[in-house]
């Protein structure tokens, strides 16, 4: 079995670093791929999907660390989908648990970096072409627990 997630995109906003009760750090970061296409009749389509990654330990640290809003990034990670009570009421939120995260070079500014376990490895952004940062959107739920 397989539970692999990619994505590249940008971050809405700045990473949230966190420490859990127990003290094991915690970091969250909205990301938002937006796909872009061209109709039959020429005109631009265009979908953003946002994305809310978590990762742990030193990881964690180092996403706050090198990580800003705007900034263009690579995650691969795995899916897990949690319930939680919200005023009652059971809610549920899929996530991407972090493995892996690499700071690419936006087209526009340059500039990467990475933390996994290979070390601070440079990258080029794989697909520079049509990309540019979201405007606006995002849903981020402050209420919602993090353990």
């Amino acid at each position: 079995m397989l539970n692999e997630q990619s994505v590249i995109g940008y971050l809405g906003k700045d990473p949230e670093l966190k420490m859990t009760p127990g003290g094991k750090s915690m970091c969250v970061i909205n990301v938002a791929a937006t796909e872009k296409w061209k109709n039959q009749d020429g005109s631009p389509g265009e979908h953003t999907e946002w994305f809310r990654c978590i990762f742990w330990g030193p990881q964690a640290e180092n996403a706050e660390k090198f990580l800003k809003k705007g900034s263009l990034v690579y995650i691969k990670g795995s899916t897990k989908t949690r319930k939680y009570d919200k005023d009652g009421v059971e809610q549920k939120i899929t996530e991407v648990q972090g493995q892996i995260f690499r700071a690419l070079r936006d087209p526009g500014t340059g500039g990467g970096h990475s933390s996994n376990s290979g070390g601070g490895k440079k990258e080029d952004n794989p697909d520079p072409a049509g990309y540019s940062a979201p405007t606006g959107g995002g849903t981020y739920d402050d209420d919602i627990p993090f353990n």
